[in-house]
């Protein structure tokens, strides 16, 4: 949505067989791009898409209603992952900078087997050394 100038609050598709609230296909980043929805409170917004969708497929045979409402739903997945990605977006920049690091060099990866996690746990106990860490208590038994 950057470009456009303006803060988006709602965007609502219309189609044939009923109507569907994609504010968030195009606001990726509410704090940055989207301004606040008060017109009316998000339930209501619900229910006034509900009731479109209800009116524009009651005539519709119960196969295609269903056929829609599956498509409803992935619709519905879809702009739910939009915003996941965009909370994660913004939780990630509130990390510190040396914190930000989204890949692990070889030497972090987990270990694949008990043996190699107990291992390397054993390895951190005793200081990287395979000695007990006489500065740990009780490790030096």
């Amino acid at each position: 949505m950057s470009g456009w100038g303006r803060k988006l609050a709602y965007c609502i598709a219309f189609s044939i067989d009923g109507a569907t609230d994609v504010t968030r296909r195009y606001v990726r980043c509410p704090a940055k791009y989207g301004a606040d929805r008060t017109r009316a409170p998000e339930e209501v917004v619900l229910w006034v898409m509900l009731e479109i969708r209800k009116i524009r497929r009651e005539n519709l045979s119960k196969q295609e209603r269903r056929r829609l409402m599956k498509e409803d739903e992935r619709e519905e997945k879809e702009l739910r992952a939009y915003m996941a990605s965009a909370l994660a977006a913004e939780m990630t920049n509130l990390l510190p900078p040396n914190q930000q690091q989204t890949t692990r060099s070889d030497d972090q990866k987990t270990p694949v087997s008990r043996q190699e996690a107990a291992a390397e746990w054993l390895r951190t106990r005793q200081g990287g050394t395979g000695q007990p860490n006489p500065d740990r208590p009780g490790e030096g038994r």
